[in-house]
Formats: structure tokens, C-alpha cells, sequence
């Protein structure tokens, strides 16, 4: 049987705008005149299409509003050939401005449409379906944010309920990571967050999320994180930049992933999620622990070596890559 992906939630649609000079007459004009690249984007996206390059079968959800910009980011889904299900559950479709300034200077401006009243309960039966249709070999939540947990956890639940289970891997958003000053919503994330760790095999998180999560919890060390899941044997993989990755398996047990630290740096844009998405890809290949760091280092460090966080390596050029270093040492 084949193993299927199944990813959600945060897919959405970018409008990229050159030549901004600091003055929001600038974007009004060229949105008139249709003077920008209007294309699909978000971490979800992201690591469906980098495993989908790989060879990986994957299916994509994403959340939508009833508008033309849900026309766009279904018909650039079909173009880029990923197998996608849109949920009609926004007021609006999720659409992010990118405006590069005439000095290379960037900034996101981020447009977020909010979740219709009943989202929560038609969406998770939604979701429900595709799991039993699907059987999904892993599921994954990445860019997850407060207002997505919900979906996400009724994800995980359903695939945990299959004949196989699946492995639930977490990526959480800003929102369910960072301390929030308001008590009420703090109180949700903190909920929120609890509810998804206690389904969650594999959470991955970058060093700083890491400490934002110890602190919020009153945490000093990983494993008190992963008891979190109650008896689950949740691992943590936390990447760490230029210092490479740690893989926390139970306790106090740890791989260190391997750093290609001559790679030249041209843009970092996308590489957590490259990482990811190899890292998974190698599991699913049959790679042990070991080996998927080394894979995910190195699809990575191509990554980071071109321009454009779209820049995802296929299966070949990471074998190349791999290749090449043993052969110098």
C-alpha cells in the first residue's frame, strides 16, 4: 500500500509588489494595474511541495473563503500537479502582500480572513472523511496558529483512530508558540497547545521555539515537554541553524544531526521548512533516525545556497549533494 502525507493548514495565496517605496499609493496602483505575481505560498504549502518533489504522495488542505482568490490558489494547486482539498470555511481566502522596496528592503504584510461560525464543526468532519478516504501514513500540521488547532487536532485524532495509525507531526505557528499578554487568549493557547502535544509523535520546533515553549510551560528540560503526551512517546526535533539539528528520542536520549557549514548562504527563506519535509521524506524512504537528519541537513543546506524560499531540491540533487561530500572526505 502506498504511504500518503496528509498536510494542513496553511496554504494560502501571495501577492508579490516590486518597486515599493515606502508609501501605500505605490501598491494601490500596480494591484490595479495587475502589476504583481500573484502565487500560492505558506509553510503547509511549502512542505507539501517539497515532499511532493521528492516523490512522496501527498494529499494538501487548505482553508478557503468563498472569493476569486480561492479560484487562484486551487488553480495554481493543479498547475504545481499537488493533490489538494480546499475547505470552504473562511469568511475569506488567506492572501499575504510581499513588497520589495527599490533598496532590496522587504516586508509582509499578512491578510488574514477569519473562520466562519460553524468552521470548526463542518471542518473537522470534512476532515474525518479525507483521513478515512485518504489513510494517510503521517499527518502533518505545520504553520499551525490558535485559531487552526482545532482542525488540526481533529486531524490527528482521526488518524490516530485508524487501523494503522498515523504518525502526527506538529509544526506550531507563532501563536500557539509565543506568550500572549492577554490572559484570556494565553489561557486558550496554553489549551490549545496541550490538546495537540498530547496527539503529537513528532513536534518540530527551531531552537528559539524551543525555549519560548520550555518558558511558557515553567519548563527546564525537553523531556518534561514530551511528558506532555501523557505516555506518548512524543520526540522533539529541534533545528538550530548553523549548529545543525538535535533529535530528542525519550528522556534524555539525543542525535545530533550533521552541519554542512561551507554551504554558501544566499537566502534562508524556506529552509525549516525544507528540513522538515526531507526529514519526513527520509522516513518514509525506509532511512533510519540517523540518516534523515544527515538528508534534511543537506536538502537544507541546498536550499539556503539559492535565491527563493521555493528553491526545494528533488531526491537526485540531494543524493549529488550527499555524494560529493563523501567523495571529498
Amino acid at each position: 500500500m502506498s504511504r500518503t502525507v496528509l498536510v494542513g493548514f496553511s496554504a494560502n495565496m501571495e501577492m508579490a509588489v516590486s518597486g515599493f517605496d515606502g508609501t501605500s499609493d505605490v501598491v494601490k496602483q500596480q494591484v490595479a494595474a495587475s502589476d504583481f505575481d500573484l502565487i500560492a505560498a505558506g509553510s503547509s504549502f511549502n512542505v507539501a511541495r517539497a515532499l511532493l518533489r521528492s516523490g512522496q504522495l501527498v494529499k494538501l488542505l487548505c482553508t478557503v473563503g468563498d472569493d476569486r482568490y480561492a479560484g487562484y490558489l486551487e488553480a495554481e494547486l493543479r498547475r504545481l500537479e499537488l493533490d489538494a482539498f480546499p475547505l470552504p470555511l473562511r469568511e475569506r481566502t488567506n492572501i499575504t502582500v510581499s513588497l520589495s522596496a527599490k533598496d532590496g528592503a522587504q516586508r509582509i504584510i499578512a491578510g488574514k480572513g477569519n473562520y466562519l461560525p460553524d468552521a470548526m464543526e463542518r471542518g473537522a468532519e470534512l476532515i474525518r472523511r479525507q483521513v478515512d478516504q485518504v489513510r494517510p501514513h503521517m499527518t502533518v500540521g505545520t504553520g499551525v496558529q490558535i485559531a487552526d488547532a482545532p482542525l488540526v487536532l481533529a486531524m490527528f485524532e482521526a488518524g490516530g483512530r485508524q487501523a494503522a495509525p498515523s504518525m502526527n507531526i506538529l509544526n506550531p505557528g507563532i501563536s500557539l508558540v509565543y506568550e500572549l499578554s492577554n490572559e484570556l487568549e494565553e489561557r486558550r493557547r496554553h489549551t490549545a497547545l496541550r490538546q495537540l502535544l498530547s496527539c503529537t509523535d513528532l513536534l518540530a520546533v527551531n531552537e528559539e521555539e524551543e525555549a519560548h515553549l520550555l518558558r511558557g510551560f515553567g519548563f527546564s528540560t525537553v523531556s518534561e515537554l514530551q511528558a506532555i503526551g501523557q505516555g506518548r512517546h512524543m520526540e522533539v526535533l529541534v533545528t538550530r541553524g548553523p549548529k545543525g539539528a538535535t533529535l530528542y528520542n525519550g528522556g534524555e536520549q539525543s542525535i545530533n544531526g550533521e552541519v554542512f557549514a561551507d554551504t554558501p548562504i544566499k537566502d534562508l527563506t524556506g529552509a525549516g521548512d525544507t528540513f522538515l519535509s526531507c526529514y519526513i521524506g527520509a522516513l518514509l524512504d525506509g532511512k533510519s533516525k540517523s540518516e534523515a537528519l544527515r538528508w534534511a541537513a543537506a536538502g537544507a543546506a541546498i536550499t539556503i545556497s539559492r535565491l527563493g524560499g521555493s528553491s526545494v531540491p528533488s531526491r537526485d540533487e540531494i543524493t549529488q549533494f550527499l555524494a560529493q561530500r563523501e567523495t571529498v572526505a
